[in-house]
This record gives structure tokens, sequence and C-alpha cells, in this order.
């Protein structure tokens, strides 16, 4: 299990985050699985916060989305997170595990995330498969979503991701020469460092 206190690359990421907190755009990472035919599938994800007491990043998904059964059959993934102002960018690759109605392990955070949605960001979980073609009757009007009172408890199709990173590669393009760090998580939960050729 990853140690629990906070180790160098974390705190880089965590400064970057906060630095560049003003950039609407730093709070999207992009998000890589490999799909059943073994191809490469790449979107960009909201991260909402670190699980506590662990390195795992934590995004949202829609248990219907492909990369469900993407993850299901691998559950490996890769971020890239680049901070465009800093020139700044963190390669974390992952081992992922969901959240999902049918986990009791996890329903409290679950639910807190679910709870701290905008109605209208809950509603997106009650539209159609995402991936399926549009059906402009099954469309809900904008009327009908404003209306529906917000949500308590979660919808089924609502799930976290918790992404567990095993090696973060860490590069900074702005100095000169530019700097890249490769940390490693080792078997007894402890992670090492190696400056390497950017």
């Amino acid at each position: 299990m990853p140690e629990q206190n906070p180790v160098q690359w974390r705190q880089k990421l965590q400064s970057a985050i906060q630095n560049n907190s003003q950039q609407a755009h730093s709070r999207f990472f992009q998000l890589a699985t490999v799909d059943t035919k073994q191809m490469p599938a790449c979107r960009t994800v909201v991260f909402r916060g670190f699980m506590d007491s662990t390195h795992a990043l934590i995004a949202h998904t829609d248990v219907r989305s492909e990369k469900i059964l993407q993850l299901r059959d691998n559950a490996h993934a890769q971020v890239c997170w680049y901070f465009s102002e800093i020139r700044e960018q963190f390669r974390l690759t992952s081992k992922v595990t969901m959240i999902t109605g049918a986990d009791q392990q996890g329903a409290d955070i679950r639910l807190a995330h679910w709870q701290a949605l905008s109605h209208k960001a809950q509603d997106s979980y009650a539209v159609a498969i995402p991936g399926s073609a549009i059906v402009i009757e099954q469309t809900p009007s904008a009327t009908a979503l404003n209306d529906s009172p917000p949500g308590l408890i979660p919808s089924a199709n609502f799930a976290l991701l918790l992404i567990s990173p095993f090696t973060v590669d860490h590069l900074l393009l702005a100095p000169s020469p530019q700097q890249r760090t490769l940390y490693r998580v080792q078997q007894d939960g402890h992670w090492n460092a190696s400056n390497i050729v950017p």
C-alpha cells in the first residue's frame, strides 16, 4: 500500500494546481485507457480532488460510458496533466478502481461527491447512454431539467474513478536546461526519484 505521507511529486502537483487555480482549464486532465481492440482512447476529465489518506486522484464518470468498459477489461490508465502558464507537465501511470452504487466500501465518499454536484451536473446522469445516437424525443427539455429537485441519493449511473499512480513523470519545460524527474513507487510503498534526460 502506498505510503500515507505526502511525497515530492504530490507536493509539486498540488503546488501546480494551486498556482494555476485562476486558470479554468487547469482543473482538467487527459485520461488515456486501452479499448477492447487494444487501441488508445483518450478523453478530458475534471479533477475532483485526492482520495483521503492516499495519492489517488478522483474523477467522476457515468457507469454506462466506454471508459468503464475499458477499465473493467484493463484497469491501467495514464493521466497527462499540462499546466500551460508555467509549462509544467505530469504524466501519471496508474491503476484505476471504481466506486459504483454496488460498492458498500466507498459509499460515503460517493454520496458526498454526488451531493456536492450542481443540479445540472446531477441531471446529466439521467440522460441517454453516453455515445449513443441522439433521439430528439428522449432529450429532456431545459425546463424539465430546471424544474426537477436536486437529488440527495446518487444516480445508479454515477461512479467515482480512483486513479492511483505508481509511476509519475514530471517535466519542467520552462527552465533552461529543461528538468525531468521520474518517480516510482516501491514494493514497500515508498517512492524513489530519478533525474532523467528530458
